[in-house]
């Protein structure tokens, strides 16, 4: 599987579009005991990633339907999936959009507060709400110091698992955005 950014937005000439929405705060309560000393002013960014039926991260989103724009399908995606939905003042920001085998994968980003985003994962773990989705994590966007052995924690961990499709690409995006502060709010 080869995959390649593109230009943001383009649709594919056939309707192989598919649309995904990342959460993410940057002022979240992670776990206190091992904190790094490089996270500045006490702000902590966080992501929210599901995993999926099939055992991979990702997060919410699915294809565009015929007649949708890229807006409302991810609207629709991320009710269908999360039990997430999108506010009239929620500020969603263009990420990236990749070609993955023959479709157009358009991703998204939103910046919430945390204790909102604790709510996106509440509703998203809900028994019964979508059959495509198995839990949700909130996933520090920093590292904690290593362990013992050498072996990572934080998100340089999490990011050794395995993720659908462009998933992992979108991730490593928004780590590098919110890093560059590029996404702050302000």
């Amino acid at each position: 599987m080869t995959i390649q950014k593109i230009e943001a937005g383009a649709l594919h000439p056939q309707g192989k579009d598919a649309v995904f929405l990342w959460l993410y705060c940057l002022d979240g309560q992670p776990y206190t005991k091992r904190l790094p000393n490089q996270v500045a002013g006490g702000q902590y960014p966080m992501v929210l990633s599901l995993l999926r039926w099939d055992g991979s991260f990702g997060t919410m989103g699915g294809k565009v339907d015929p007649g949708e724009s890229l807006y409302e399908a991810l609207c629709r995606e991320a009710v269908e999936e999360a039990s997430f939905e999108i506010g009239h003042d929620d500020d969603v920001r263009p990420l990236a959009t990749y070609l993955d085998d023959e479709w157009h994968m358009h991703s998204y980003c939103l910046e919430l507060p945390y204790s909102r985003l604790e709510a996106a994962r509440e509703s998203a773990s809900m028994v019964g709400r979508s059959p495509e989705v198995a839990g949700a994590v909130i996933v520090p966007a920093f590292n904690y110091p290593a362990r013992m052995n050498g072996a990572p924690r934080g998100r340089d961990a999490f990011l050794t698992m395995n993720f659908f499709s462009t998933s992992k690409v979108e991730l490593n995006e928004l780590f590098g955005r919110m890093q560059s502060q590029e996404l702050a709010c302000g």
